[in-house]
């Protein structure tokens, strides 16, 4: 995600990763083995010792979160347990369901991907969310 930097003499908006330390791969079992053997790659993500397998639609989410250029992303690995489960009415985010937090005061959505075991976070006005079951 583009970040405005600020030097001594300039800004300007350099591309920084969304979630630091984590490449999502597409790969097939015959390839498992050959990933772990690219430099500087530690491990696979695991969930009850295997690899974790990321839904296609949690990867769309991010990429739709990322295509959006109005509000700023958030990421966190803490569990958004409080809170009403929320649906987002407009927007890029159309249709995605969520969790409402508030944070610093204002009224945010955390989007949660569960086999990542972390949040998305995007402020959303209050008018385009509703309650639902997530």
């Amino acid at each position: 995600q583009k970040r405005l930097r600020k030097w001594s003499d300039r800004k300007k908006l350099v591309d920084f990763p969304l979630i630091p330390g984590y490449i999502f791969v597409y790969i097939t079992r015959k390839d498992y083995d050959k990933v772990l053997k690219t430099n500087g790659v530690v491990a696979y993500v695991r969930f009850e010792g295997t690899a974790a397998v990321i839904p296609d639609e949690q990867i769309d989410t991010i990429k739709r979160l990322l295509r959006q250029e109005e509000h700023k992303i958030e990421v966190s690995f803490k569990d958004f347990s409080a809170g009403d489960a929320v649906e987002i009415l407009a927007g890029p985010l159309m249709g995605v369901k969520g969790i409402l937090t508030q944070l610093k005061g204002k009224n945010k959505v955390a989007v949660q991907l569960d086999k990542l075991q972390l949040s998305l976070t995007v402020e959303v006005p209050i008018s385009e969310i509703k309650k639902t079951n997530v």
